[in-house]
This record gives structure tokens, C-alpha cells and sequence, in this order.
């Protein structure tokens, strides 16, 4: 017997965040006293989210905001204590499930990388993505994987990299790009990529204060594409990025940059820096 006057959707977004578009709308409307309704109907627990502490701090807004939450797929006559216990079990479950699915995910691109193939994301200045088709189709839709091959700017990165693998200073080597310095640094991170490898596992996970793992944890798949540059002139480059201390004043200048106004002021006891996320 409910009159739908509203739908919030996010068709393609993971339950496992609150980044999501319409997520973000609707917690907005909860708050808004003018919304025009009361219920908030969800197909099941992990629609609502698939983190545990999501889930409590949404359904504490709509507490707190007058807005009751039912769910399509468990049963509407439960008593108070029922309903608690059956909901906190399917939410652990959800939250289960997602992590599950991550692992899942990541064992599968990890395998992408040892077989040569991109592992998503955006190919770095001085490729492009080459698509292949695997013959595989997966919800009415072929899959397909991507390699790198050299772009139009490739010329321009292959001589801005082997300039910094004989010492010539960053700025100096750099006008051959017009990008800002902290972009080349990029770029000279990603060496190992310009020398014909894949590289994943690089960036580090979000909220350890760290920027990139170590190199000892770098998933590597050996010649999978065109170099631009010897792994010499790699391994060179890398050491002096390693050994110099101009990464870390690049990464204090971006977190200057930072819309959260204590970032790089704030540290825990161990001595890990804060990070804002969202």
C-alpha cells in the first residue's frame, strides 16, 4: 500500500562505500525535512550497504529523522528483537560477501597482469590501450582485455626519461612535456612500464599514510609490450627516486594542495599521516 514518489539508484556502484552518486541524494533527503515522504523502501540489506557502519550510521539518520526502513526481501511482521538479530545477521553477510567478491576480484586481475594483459585504468602518457577480444561473453557483452602500445607521445617520454636516467635535472629534461613537475614524477615512477613491463600493485592501500608499497610487493609480468626506454635507464631512474628526498617535498607540495585543511599537520601515535577520503 505505498506510493512511490521517489527512486535512488546506483546501478553500476559498489554497496561497499558511500561514494555513490544517488546514495549521497538520498542521504541528503533523509536529513531534509521537506522531502514529501517517510518510508524508505530498499530490495534488501545490502542495497542499503554492504559495510557494517554504513548501514548503522544511515539507518541512525532516518531514526533520528523520522524516516522508517523496510526491506522488500525479509519478513514485515518480525517483533523489535527479531528483526534486530535477523537484519545484523544479513549485514554480516553482506559485508562477507563484498569482501569475498574483492578477493575475488583482485586474485583475478593479479592473473590478468601474470598473463601479460592491462588490469584497468588508464594507460600511461606514451601508450595507448590496444582492445583484443577473448571470444568470451559475459551478460550479453563480449569481454575484452587491453594491452599498451606506443601513443603519439612516445617520442617525447622515451627522451624525457633517458634525460633523467643520465642525471639532467627534472625541469631541464622536462621541456621536451609540458607537464608540471609533479606529473613527471609520475611518470618516472612508472619506469618499469616504459622499460616493457607490467606493474601492478604499486599504490599502496588507502588510509596507510603511504603513497606506494615497496618495491618487494610489486607484482611484475616481464616484456608484455613495446619498451620505450632499457631497463637500465629504468633501474636508474627508480634508484634515484629511492635515494633522493625531492618525491617526498612533490608529495608535501601536493598535500598542500589538499581541500582538507589538516592534511600533512595531523599524525597518528606511530607516526602515520591522516588522509582525508571524500
Amino acid at each position: 500500500s505505498l506510493v512511490i514518489v521517489r527512486s535512488y539508484e546506483d546501478a553500476v556502484e559498489s554497496g561497499s562505500t558511500d561514494d555513490r552518486p544517488a546514495f549521497r541524494e538520498l542521504v541528503r533527503a533523509i536529513k531534509d525535512a521537506q522531502r514529501g515522504w517517510d518510508t524508505l523502501l530498499v530490495y534488501d540489506t545490502s542495497r542499503l550497504a554492504r559495510r557494517r557502519y554504513i548501514a548503522q550510521a544511515i539507518k541512525h539518520q532516518a531514526k533520528k529523522h523520522g524516516v522508517a526502513i523496510l526491506y522488500a526481501r525479509l519478513p514485515a511482521d518480525l517483533d523489535p528483537v527479531a528483526e534486530l538479530v535477523l537484519e545484523s545477521v544479513f549485514e554480516a553477510m553482506d559485508e562477507a560477501h563484498s569482501l569475498m567478491s574483492r578477493e575475488k576480484g583482485l586474485a583475478g586481475m593479479a592473473e590478468n597482469v601474470r598473463q601479460g594483459w592491462r588490469a584497468g585504468g588508464r594507460a600511461p602518457i606514451g601508450y595507448r590501450l590496444e582492445v583484443h577480444a577473448t571470444g568470451a561473453v559475459r551478460e550479453g557483452k563480449p569481454v575484452t582485455k587491453t594491452r599498451l602500445i606506443p601513443s603519439e607521445d612516445a617520442v617525447a617520454v622515451a627522451a624525457f626519461l633517458r634525460a633523467r636516467a643520465r642525471g639532467v635535472p627534472r625541469v631541464q629534461a622536462g621541456r621536451v612535456m609540458a607537464m608540471a613537475a609533479p606529473t613527471l614524477v609520475g611518470v618516472e615512477w612508472n619506469a618499469l612500464t616504459y622499460a616493457g613491463h607490467t606493474v601492478w600493485r604499486r599504490h599502496a592501500e588507502a588510509g596507510t599514510g603511504r603513497k606506494r608499497r615497496p618495491r618487494s610487493e610489486w607484482l611484475i609480468t616481464r616484456d608484455t609490450h613495446p619498451a620505450l626506454i632499457t631497463e637500465a635507464e629504468a633501474e636508474a631512474i627508480l634508484t634515484q627516486l629511492e635515494t633522493s628526498d625531492v618525491g617526498a617535498a612533490v608529495s608535501r607540495a601536493k598535500a598542500s594542495q589538499s581541500s582538507f585543511l589538516l592534511t600533512g599537520r595531523l599524525f597518528t601515535p606511530e607516526g602515520e599521516a591522516w588522509v582525508g577520503h571524500g
